[in-house]
């Protein structure tokens, strides 16, 4: 079923950033091939957290909830995080 909810433009923007992630990160989880099975492991627990949160906000996004400003002030921290 297509969605044909309307967003303001500030809103399209971070919903197809928290998309953009959401996908990154899972992509990233999947991919983890390191040598140390710690460091890998926590790579790819960081990876869903933030795919996690990513998924979270943008389905509050898309219901117009009240709680989308602080969970896209989470999401935003935990994509910085994320990219350095």
């Amino acid at each position: 079923m297509p969605m044909t909810a309307k967003f303001s433009p500030e809103l399209q923007v971070y919903l197809d950033a928290c998309l953009t992630c959401l996908a990154a990160c899972e992509r990233c989880a999947a991919c983890r091939m390191e040598d140390n099975v710690k460091m890998t492991a926590r790579c790819v627990q960081l990876d869903r957290d933030c795919a996690d949160a990513c998924a979270f906000t943008a389905r509050l996004l898309m219901r117009g909830s009240n709680l989308h400003a602080e969970a896209c002030r989470i999401c935003a921290e935990q994509c910085r995080k994320m990219a350095a």
